[in-house]
């Protein structure tokens, strides 16, 4: 059931994204992405404490990305889903974030746990990134 939650939530992100990149020539998705994709990065606990969650999701980012592949490109862009384990330490979730963010994703979804999702949220806000997080947080 979390599977298929996470699943219908990214592609809801998905289509968010879409919905708000312009995907005209102008723009490039942010400093550093390739002109022909749009990277989001998916923030996961792949190990650490909360791998047992993370690895659902991570499997999950697999299949998805794999889905994505076959429908192909949206505009002449590809989505390419960027999967980044933050080993279940909010330090590295905010360091990943820093990195994400210089190197032009136009969204992130993560974390696995409310505490890295909050740790990672300023700088999303702060960045106007979207960020679209999977555990549940209260603000």
């Amino acid at each position: 059931m979390m599977k298929n939650m996470f699943k219908v939530s990214l592609f809801a992100l998905l289509l968010l994204v879409l919905g708000a990149c312009n995907l005209d020539e102008e723009n490039t998705g942010g400093a550093e992405s390739s002109s022909d994709e749009i990277k989001i990065v998916v923030i996961l606990a792949e190990t650490g404490p909360a791998s047992t969650l993370g690895e659902a999701q991570v499997n999950t980012v697999k299949l998805l990305q794999k889905e994505i592949d076959e429908r192909g490109e949206i505009g002449g862009k590809k989505i390419k889903l960027v999967k980044h384990d933050y080993e279940t330490d909010d330090t590295k979730a905010v360091i990943a974030m820093d990195k994400i963010i210089s190197d032009g994703a136009v969204a992130v979804i993560g974390a696995t746990q409310s505490g890295a999702s909050m740790a990672i949220l300023p700088k999303a806000l702060e960045q106007k990134v979207p960020l679209f997080t999977l555990a549940p947080i209260s603000t």
